[in-house]
Order: C-alpha cells, then sequence, then structure tokens
C-alpha cells in the first residue's frame, strides 16, 4: 500500500497518508480537518531520465575535478 504525501491549502501542514487499494487519494488535514488536501509529488516518486528500471536509487558520478 503506497504512502503519500498531503499538504493541507488552509494550514500549510504537511503530512503522510497509507493510502488503501482502491482508495481515492485525497485526505482530510490531522490539524484542522480541512478536507480534500493536495497530494504532494514525493522524491520517491521520481525517477531520473538516463537509470533503467532495476537499477536502484540515483548514484552519483565519480569526480573528476584534477584529472587531466
Amino acid at each position: 500500500m503506497p504512502i503519500y504525501e498531503f499538504k493541507c491549502p488552509k494550514c500549510g501542514k504537511e503530512f503522510d497518508e497509507l493510502v488503501m487499494p482502491g482508495k481515492e487519494t485525497t485526505a482530510d488535514c490531522p490539524e484542522c480537518g480541512q478536507k480534500g488536501c493536495e497530494k504532494l509529488l514525493s522524491i520517491g516518486n521520481v525517477r531520473p531520465n538516463g537509470i533503467p528500471k532495476g537499477m536502484g536509487g540515483y548514484r552519483v558520478p565519480p569526480c573528476k575535478m584534477g584529472e587531466k
């Protein structure tokens, strides 16, 4: 089950919510009770271009400074 990040448009609180399969991806703010908080794009959902599927996370290329 995926965990989504949300931000409340009313009070600005950011929070995580476990979303059951088949459930709509909206949530209510635990701080102020605002309905329909906006889903954020979390870094866990982003894959940099050029990295094939199954290669794991992003790897920082080795530093080439000082090489001639």
